[in-house]
């Protein structure tokens, strides 16, 4: 006995039925009865948004290998990071850009001290990010949840990375430029110099006016054998 196919039967109509034409009745029972929703049919697994790396294992449970892991942690760690200055949930955003160049000027004018303190802040971002990523793999329900929270351990582990490397150089160049100074106490050198320049030595040197010309060293002729002595009496007559 065979099971005739009925279209207009809403099962039947079903983009993920994976039976696209019933057997059996034997057949057909035997597969609605290992379903897990005994009341409806077996649905495949439904693609997540990032579908160039999804697992399709069937078991969209929050566990996902460990190549997956090591994809999401590479792309939050690049990907993410560069889209993260132009772009927001919503896609390219002209505020988030122009909010990005402001905060890059601002560190560009304020030259080392700007640098330690972004260094900073960016330590800071970077460890709240890492513990929500830690919740959110710690209670992924999904694979989706799961990638989520790699990404977010990419993100975390640059942003500290980078944060690190510019507090450090920053920090460097500010006790640079107060050993210089206070090696040298004859030259003025401004207090804002001394956090805003990342080598003072250039700016302290002084350097002679417009209006004046460097003077130049006239060229002396050699001394030679002949060459009077300047101050010595005339020859002795013999």
């Amino acid at each position: 006995m065979t099971f005739s196919f009925n279209p207009l039967d809403p099962m039947n109509q079903s983009m993920y039925h994976e039976f696209e034409y019933p057997g059996t009745i034997e057949e057909v029972v035997q597969y609605y009865d290992n379903a897990p929703n005994p009341n409806g049919p077996k649905l495949r697994p439904q693609p997540t948004k990032d579908s160039w790396y999804y697992r399709n294992d069937g078991k969209d449970d929050g566990h996902i290998s460990a190549l997956e892991k090591l994809k999401a942690f590479v792309k939050g760690g690049t990907y993410n990071m560069v889209r993260g200055l132009f772009c927001d949930e919503n896609g390219f955003s002209i505020k988030r850009t122009l909010t990005s160049a402001a905060v890059g000027t601002a560190i560009a004018l304020t030259g080392p001290i700007g640098v330690a303190v972004a260094g900073g802040v960016g330590i800071l971002a970077a460890i709240n990010n890492f513990a929500n990523s830690v919740q959110r793999a710690k209670y992924a329900v999904t694979d989706q949840d799961a990638r989520s929270a790699y990404e977010g351990f990419g993100e975390s582990t640059s942003t500290a990375g980078l944060s690190i490397f510019g507090g450090f150089k920053g920090i460097q160049a500010i006790k640079n430029n107060f050993a210089w100074a206070k090696a040298h106490p004859n030259m003025k050198v401004p207090f804002g110099d001394k956090f805003l320049k990342w080598d003072v030595s250039k700016s302290a040197v002084p350097k002679p006016p417009k209006d004046e010309k460097p003077q130049v060293e006239e060229e002396k002729p050699p001394i030679t054998d002949e060459t009077p002595i300047a101050g010595a009496g005339a020859p002795a007559s013999e």
